[in-house]
C-alpha cells in the first residue's frame, strides 16, 4: 500500500503560468557533503525546491540500485 507524504508538495493556481516563469538560464549550485552518494551509472531523476521551517531546501531523488532522496539545506 502506498501512503502519500503530505506537506512537501507545492500547490499552484496556474500551472502554465508557472512554467512560463521558469528561467531558461541554468543555475549552478555546488554542494559539499560528508556522505558518499552512489552516483556511478545512475542519475538524478528529480529536483524540487521546498521551504521547510523557514529554510529553503532542495530535495533530490536519484536511483542506481536503490532509490534515495537527498535533502540539501541551501543556506549552508
Amino acid at each position: 500500500m502506498v501512503y502519500p507524504i503530505l506537506g512537501f508538495g507545492q500547490q499552484l493556481a496556474n500551472v502554465p503560468q508557472a512554467f512560463d516563469a521558469i528561467s531558461v538560464e541554468p543555475e549552478v549550485i555546488l554542494i559539499n557533503n560528508r556522505i558518499k552518494v552512489p552516483h556511478r551509472h545512475g542519475h538524478f531523476q528529480g529536483v524540487q525546491l521546498i521551504t521547510k521551517n523557514g529554510t529553503e531546501k532542495l530535495l533530490v531523488q536519484s536511483s542506481r540500485s536503490k532509490d534515495y532522496v537527498l535533502q540539501m539545506d541551501l543556506t549552508t
